[in-house]
């Protein structure tokens, strides 16, 4: 297993044999891909296919910094040819799953989010209210 965190990657391997798989966690201060392109290239070459388990595309950090997330990542191993499988905001199964594990109906609930594409409109297309923070990635927009 190859991990990378903050653009740095462990060539630790699971008892010394390849497990399969790729994970890419944190995210990246500059969008810079250059470390991670051979590691998405050698999956694609694999036919691997990428779950994205958090499909946001960015996110602020304290003194206006732009974090690049997860989502970014897997859009750029599907403009690769690679296939991507999603789970979360903006999905409609993501609050749904929500929902069921705890046991409410949408009424009962408000999602509460700073992305107009991912969490108001996942929360939209699953029937719960939301409430739109404006001081988050949208703020210099507003």
């Amino acid at each position: 297993c190859h991990v990378i965190r903050n653009g740095v990657r462990s060539d630790e391997h699971d008892n010394g044999h390849e497990s399969g798989h790729i994970s890419i966690g944190s995210y990246m201060d500059d969008c810079d891909f250059s470390k991670i392109d051979p590691i998405l290239a050698k999956c694609f070459e694999n036919n691997l296919p990428m779950v994205c388990a958090n499909p946001d595309l960015i996110a602020k950090l304290p003194g206006n910094k732009t974090a690049y997330m997860p989502g970014k990542m897997a859009k750029k191993y599907e403009s690769m040819g690679g296939q991507c499988t999603y789970f979360g905001k903006p999905h409609a199964e993501h609050f749904q799953a929500c929902l069921r594990d705890l046991g409410l109906d949408s009424d009962k609930v408000v999602h509460v989010g700073d992305s107009l594409h991912h969490d108001i409109a996942g929360a939209n297309d699953a029937g719960i209210s939301s409430v739109f923070i404006t001081g988050g990635i949208h703020n210099d927009d507003l």
